[in-house]
Order: structure tokens, then sequence, then C-alpha cells
């Protein structure tokens, strides 16, 4: 059990680390949003 709940930790964090970048990649407001909201989203599931 506790193998599953660290790789469902590991996967999630894997998707907010990747909003981060998005963030700090896109040029203007609008274009940041999109990979933060769905990533965000994805990796609280």
């Amino acid at each position: 059990m506790n193998f599953v709940v660290a790789f469902l930790l590991l996967f999630g964090l894997v998707f907010f680390t990747g909003g981060g970048v998005g963030i700090l990649r896109f040029p203007d407001f609008y274009s940041r949003l999109h990979p933060a909201g769905k990533l965000d989203t994805l990796g609280s599931l």
C-alpha cells in the first residue's frame, strides 16, 4: 500500500513540476495560465 501512495505522489509531483516549468517558459500571462491550470489539475487528481 505504501508503494502505491508513493507512486501516486511522485506522479502528481511530475505534473506540478511541469506546471512550474510552463509558467516560467511561456511569454505572456494568458499563455502561462494554460499549462499551469491543466497540469495542476492533473497533479491534484
